[in-house]
């Protein structure tokens, strides 16, 4: 079986009035491995979540100062909604998703 790594990255991400939302990832199939949210900024808070399209929340991270940089292992088998909320400033924000392909 070989494995092929797929990553999303969505562009333009900037927050207006302390929240972004993104029309959605492309199909996703496989183990979510990495989730990597950056601020531009130091020192900036943020929530960030993905929810399926029946609006489930399948990860959730709150008060995070900066940078969420986790490894995870989460069944993706559709496309999904990605929100960045509560940021205590308006700006840019690198957003990566590391996916393994089955």
């Amino acid at each position: 079986m070989s494995i092929n790594v797929h990553r999303e990255v969505p562009v333009g991400v900037t927050t207006i009035n302390g929240h972004w939302e993104s029309a959605t990832t492309s199909k996703l199939n496989g183990l979510l491995r990495h989730i990597i949210v950056k601020a531009n900024s130091d020192g900036t808070i943020f929530d960030f979540y993905m929810q399926d399209t029946n609006q489930v929340v399948i990860f959730r991270r709150e008060d995070i100062d900066g940078e969420l940089n986790e490894q995870v292992a989460i069944p993706v088998h559709d496309k999904y909604s990605l929100y960045i909320d509560n940021a205590t400033a308006d700006e840019t924000f690198t957003v990566y998703l590391g996916v393994q392909e089955s």
